[in-house]
């Protein structure tokens, strides 16, 4: 099997792609459009620096805790409820704009880092339960590929889009992404029962367990 006929037959996984590639080219726009408007409002690179540090600075801490959370939770309500708390935080750097608050821009970019902690995990953790052992190469592999187009193509246009019509409409379109890719989760079916909140181990546990296997590997 290949990745066309993977996403033909697996409506599943196309779902779950869709709503990746969605997301992630949103994530693009608003990359460009925040580093307009911070450079605009602060005429400072540093502080472009600090809100990239916002924005990043969250998964670095608390992504190797996310893991063990995450594998005791729906993934499928993990994933929309993400989505949807990102769509709010990236509306609302329009405000920034607006209101040429620069504070907006720090604040907005910390929360958005810290609503998708759970997002990427949670969306590891969905694809075995969907493709099998033997598709999960080919589902990696689309996925490594869409995201390099994406970067490519979703700054490129993010960066016309911003210096054209202006960056509220870049903004807009990566809460739009977020929507679009709750709604692709929403129509996403696969069984949980028997695997959520399974383990017996401890969260302590499962957590010292992770950071184990990485030393090991």
């Amino acid at each position: 099997m290949n990745a066309k006929q993977l996403l033909a037959s697996n409506r599943n996984y196309r779902n779950l792609w869709l709503a990746s590639t969605g997301s992630q080219f949103g994530n693009w726009f608003n990359e460009v459009a925040l580093a307009q408007v911070t450079l605009t409002l602060t005429h400072s690179a540093a502080a472009m620096g600090f809100v990239l540090l916002c924005r990043s600075l969250p998964s670095v801490i608390l992504g190797p805790l996310a893991g063990p959370f995450v594998d005791r939770l729906p993934k499928r309500r993990v994933l929309m409820f993400t989505d949807m708390v990102r769509a709010c935080f990236a509306i609302s750097l329009i405000l920034s704009v607006v209101l040429h608050a620069s504070w907006i821009l720090y604040a907005n970019s910390a929360l958005l880092g810290v609503s998708g902690v759970l997002f990427s995990p949670s969306w590891n953790a969905a694809m075995p339960l969907i493709v099998s052992q033997d598709e999960l190469a080919i589902a990696n592999g689309l996925e490594s590929q869409a995201s390099g187009l994406i970067q490519i193509v979703g700054a490129a246009i993010g960066g016309i889009v911003s210096a054209t019509i202006g960056p509220g409409l870049c903004f807009s379109m990566n809460a739009a992404s977020y929507l679009w890719s709750a709604w692709h989760i929403f129509r996403c079916h696969w069984q949980e029962e028997g695997r959520t909140g399974a383990r017996g181990d401890g969260y302590v546990q499962s957590l010292r367990a992770g950071f184990q296997a990485a030393l090991h590997n």
